[in-house]
């Protein structure tokens, strides 16, 4: 492959990466809600499981998940729901997780000239766990530090080691690194035959 060739074929890439991203994030966000069902599912159930006498339920309302606790305020006290007759609850926008999804989709149509379905499969299944860990710290992070009261009364019942630098780091990371940067890793990855090609012949 020549010089101009590969050149030739970087452009017609990109160009085709910026067509199918239109495409990808349009169905992506229609189909939004229905994508992102099951990792709130998991999410619910391992919140369940640290935190069982705070988190009550996550629930998809209008795009965005509303992380509900089993605990009110009352007369600036932190209290069971019951006893407060209200419940503290806090709106997670999931798209600046999922939005990955998209992403390794669009590259992936734009590069690969075989095996594309089990490379965006492979690409999906990869990166599905990482948006559970995003919907994970997003909450943790909404539970420890949404609220001065919840921070301390949570921090009371979670007898755990540097527990608020390890929520703020993953948070973080699962937020505004990861979700970016991982696409491209897979991608790399996936079509590293191709990227090497490309790279030999400059």
């Amino acid at each position: 492959m020549s010089h101009e060739s590969a050149q030739f074929n970087l452009k017609k890439f990109f160009v085709a990466v910026i067509f199918w991203m239109s495409c990808s994030f349009v169905f992506w966000y229609l189909l939004h809600d229905l994508l992102i069902q099951p990792a709130i599912l998991i999410s619910s159930l391992a919140l369940e499981s640290i935190l069982p006498d705070v988190f009550d339920s996550l629930k998809l309302h209008k795009g965005n998940i509303v992380l509900i606790t089993k605990l009110g305020e009352l007369n600036g006290m932190i209290m069971s729901a019951k006893e407060a007759g209200n419940q503290i609850a806090y709106q997670i926008n999931p798209k600046v997780l999922s939005y990955s999804l998209p992403f390794i989709v669009s590259l992936l149509l734009a590069s690969s000239d075989e095996k594309t379905f089990n490379k965006i499969l492979i690409g999906i299944i990869i990166l599905y766990p990482i948006i559970v860990m995003g919907i994970l710290f997003q909450s943790m992070k909404e539970l420890f530090f949404g609220n001065a009261l919840m921070h301390d009364f949570i921090t009371q019942k979670v007898d755990f080691p540097l527990v608020n630098e390890i929520i703020a780091i993953g948070y973080q990371f699962n937020t505004l690194i990861i979700p970016a940067v991982t696409p491209i890793i897979i991608w790399s990855w996936l079509e590293n035959k191709k990227i090497s090609s490309i790279a030999n012949n400059k």
